[in-house]
């Protein structure tokens, strides 16, 4: 599947999934990356939320976030806290998921 959730046919494979693991795009409500290219390619993080609530998708792991984003590994923990009703992870190199 590709990073990015475009068509909702890809979606309905991913019904009961245990792991999203998706590419961390950007919050509706945060400028990020002046002029970049793929701002217009991408959902907000917010509606991959409202796709893995409809979906019943057990877990979310975000990967390629980058300097764009701007957040420490401490503003990352925060976000997993604050949107734990998600299950959201941020990915790090050698990260293993168990299934």
């Amino acid at each position: 599947m590709p990073c990015e959730i475009k068509k909702i046919e890809e979606l309905k494979k991913l019904e009961d999934a245990d792991y999203l693991i998706i590419h961390f795009s950007w919050w509706k409500k945060e400028k990020i990356c002046d002029n970049a290219p793929w701002i217009d390619e991408e959902v907000p993080v917010e509606r991959i939320f409202e796709f893995a609530k409809n979906l019943r998708i057990k877990n979310i792991v975000f990967t390629h976030i980058d300097e764009c984003h701007g957040k420490t590994y401490e503003e990352l923990k925060e976000l997993e806290e604050k949107y734990k009703e998600y299950n959201i992870k941020f990915a790090y190199d050698g990260m293993k998921i168990v299934l």
